[in-house]
């Protein structure tokens, strides 16, 4: 059987333990596998992609399980340009609009040193923890 979301798994998870008792528990059961791969088993490198919004100077990343950043590329007409990351986070806030020349992460965020003058188009390059459910899409063996 192919598991290619998070409710699949769940179901599946509850038909091979063949206790009703337990079905109450599977989200845990989950969350705990995870946890057990993440100290087994190193941080892997991935590719995600993320969208600005205009006028924002920044982007939530608390969806993607990161371990930590690796590059920021901006995507202008097909062609990548790679972002300046100031990981020390201190950079000059631009008042004004305008293509992003600096960033770095702020919590679950990534902040530029601008708000954006357009939607633009970002390819975040991380390392990231193993996990069965990423960005809405189950995990398909990634690691």
């Amino acid at each position: 059987m192919a598991i290619s979301t998070y409710a699949e798994l769940k179901t599946a998870i509850a038909n091979w333990m063949a206790r009703s008792d337990l079905t109450g528990e599977v989200a845990d059961f989950i969350t705990l596998g995870e946890a057990a791969l993440n100290r087994e088993l190193p941080a892997v490198e991935t590719d995600g992609t993320l969208t600005g919004v205009v006028d924002s100077r920044r982007i939530d990343i608390s969806a993607l399980s990161l371990v930590a950043p690796i590059a920021l590329y901006i995507v202008i007409s097909g062609d990548e340009e790679l972002v300046t990351p100031r990981t020390d986070g201190t950079f000059a806030y631009a008042g004004t609009s305008g293509r992003p020349t600096y960033w770095g992460i702020d919590g679950n965020y990534i902040d530029f040193d601008c708000p954006l003058d357009q939607a633009y188009t970002f390819r975040l390059r991380y390392r990231q923890r193993f996990a069965f459910l990423m960005q809405g899409k189950a995990w398909v063996g990634k690691c």
